[in-house]
């Protein structure tokens, strides 16, 4: 019997082997998209909930006074954190809130570590206040209490109570500064002590080169914090020229550059008339 009688129309192996050829690729297809879904599953998982990124460490570098327990404090830092979710930004800009941090910049190092990298601030001057003695930056921060740091000493600052982390912003304080600034490295070294009164009003107490019985030291009146270049200049030069020639003098007045003087040591502005106390 033909199979145009049995009802049945004969299918054309070709189209056959084409049908099951189509069927295969769809059954590939589809177990390659859900093996992409898995796959990007389990990663999403990986990279943002499972344990393998968490923070586990902070390193710092460049830091003498602040440690990794400072920027977790100050970042609000724990264990919970996901590394790849952190924001370094944030982290800096909270870690450059502490007293002692200029600058910090902050890394990732996978797995688990972030590693900030910190300028510190260098304390100027001790100045005391309040019963208390602290370091303050170049720039008025205040960075922590003074222990045996042989620095000059601001005093009668009248600050009352300071906090680390504060800037003073007294007149008189940030122009004691600026005259520090202003001096050479080597000149600074020898400064003991400051007199602030007035911003108007600036005298440093100088120790002597060789300190003894019979070599004082040095008075420097130095006035307002201006024209700071000339009178450091100024200042240099007479103290050049006096240990040249043996020259003794108690007091050095550069107020106006132009016309240096030399005398014996008046009472330092905002002091008694004795010799202005050696810082202790």
């Amino acid at each position: 019997m033909s199979s145009r009688a049995s009802g049945r129309v004969a299918t054309d192996p070709r189209i056959s082997r084409r049908r099951q050829a189509v069927a295969r690729l769809r059954r590939r297809r589809l177990v390659a998209q859900m093996t992409c879904v898995v796959a990007l599953g389990a990663l999403v998982w990986l990279l943002f909930a499972s344990p393998l990124l968490a923070l586990r460490r902070v390193q710092v570098v460049g830091a003498r006074h602040t440690g990794p327990q400072d920027i977790a404090a100050a970042a609000n830092l724990s264990g919970e954190e996901n590394l790849l979710l952190l924001s370094t930004g944030e982290v800096a800009r909270d870690a450059a809130r502490l007293p002692w941090v200029a600058r910090a910049t902050v890394d990732r190092k996978l797995p688990g570590t972030i590693r900030v990298a910190i300028e510190e601030r260098s304390p100027a001057v001790v100045v005391a206040s309040d019963a208390a003695r602290w370091l303050v930056g170049p720039r008025g921060h205040v960075l922590g209490p003074a222990r045996g740091a042989a620095l000059p000493v601001l005093a009668d600052s009248g600050l009352g109570p300071l906090r680390p982390g504060e800037r003073v912003e007294a007149p008189e304080v940030v122009a004691a500064l600026d005259v520090l600034r202003a001096l050479p490295a080597r000149l600074r070294e020898r400064v003991e002590a400051v007199f602030a009164p007035t911003q108007e009003r600036i005298t440093l107490s100088l120790r002597p080169t060789r300190p003894g019985p019979t070599r004082p030291g040095v008075l420097v009146r130095v006035g307002a914090a201006e024209s700071l270049r000339a009178k450091a200049s100024v200042l240099r030069a007479l103290l050049r020229r006096m240990a040249a020639e043996g020259m003794t003098a108690s007091y050095v007045d550069v107020r106006v550059p132009s016309s240096p003087a030399l005398g014996p040591a008046p009472a330092p502005a905002g002091a008694d008339s004795d010799p202005p106390p050696r810082p202790r």
